[in-house]
C-alpha cells in the first residue's frame, strides 16, 4: 500500500490539472509519473490502484496496456475544498437558487450571476 501522503499527493495534482472538474480525461501513469519525477513509478501505480480501491478514481477498462485512470466525483468532493478552494454541494445549493431565482439554465450565465470558475460550477451541478 502506498504512503496516504503520495496517494494525496498524486489525486490533489490532478485534481488541480482537470480541465474541466468533471473527471472526464483520463490520466496515463505516464503522466502522473511526469509530475512526480523524483517517485518510484511502481509507488505511483500502487497510489492510483489504493485510491481506486477507496472510490477516488475509476480505472479505464481495456484488456491490455499501461494504467490509466480519470477521478471520481468522490475525489473531487475530498479534494476540491483543500486543493480548489470550493465545495460541490454548497456551490451546488447556490447554483440553484441563482437558477431559480434568475430563470438560468446555461454555464455562461450562471458563471457571471456567481462568480464562481466553471469548473466550481461544473463538480456543483
Amino acid at each position: 500500500m502506498a504512503s496516504q501522503q503520495i496517494i494525496d499527493d498524486v489525486l490533489g495534482a490532478l485534481v488541480r490539472r482537470c480541465p474541466n472538474g468533471l473527471g472526464r480525461k483520463y490520466y496515463s501513469l505516464d503522466e502522473v509519473a511526469g509530475l512526480f519525477p523524483d517517485v518510484e513509478r511502481e509507488v505511483l501505480e500502487e497510489a492510483l490502484y489504493d485510491a481506486e480501491a477507496e472510490i477516488l478514481v475509476e480505472k479505464r477498462q481495456v484488456l491490455s496496456g499501461p494504467l490509466s485512470v480519470r477521478l471520481t466525483l468522490n475525489c473531487f468532493e475530498k479534494f476540491d475544498p483543500t486543493v480548489m478552494g470550493w465545495t460541490p454541494r454548497t456551490d451546488a445549493l447556490k447554483l440553484a437558487e441563482l437558477m431559480l431565482k434568475h430563470n438560468v439554465e446555461r454555464t455562461a450565465d450562471l458563471e457571471e450571476l456567481s462568480g464562481m470558475e466553471t469548473a466550481a460550477i461544473q463538480s456543483g451541478v
